[in-house]
């Protein structure tokens, strides 16, 4: 561990990266930008982190603007015709323009 948090530090430090990386940031980055941005079910996120408890999984994949935008925009897709959308979720999607 000690060995690949020195090589991500080096790296950050070639590319001119100023933010402090770490293995540590890394599973976050992996839990959310990598894997629930792009759709993929918490369930499977949580194995492939290797948590026991989704509970575990969930403090690590927070929940980001991106998808949260992107998630009400297929909502409203889906059923936008059939139910009238309530003012916080109409605000999601103009943030988004």
């Amino acid at each position: 561990r000690k060995s690949m948090c020195t090589t991500i530090k080096r790296i950050a430090q070639k590319c001119g990266i100023t933010k402090n990386l770490s293995t540590h940031i890394g599973r976050h980055t992996f839990g959310t930008t990598v894997t629930l941005e792009k759709g993929v079910p918490i369930e499977t996120v949580s194995e492939m982190l290797g948590h026991k408890q989704i509970t575990t999984t969930q403090i690590y994949a927070k929940l980001t603007a991106n998808k949260m935008k992107e998630d009400v925009r297929l909502l409203t897709q889906r059923i936008g015709n059939l139910y009238e959308l309530t003012q916080p979720t109409t605000r999601l999607l103009s943030k988004e323009a």
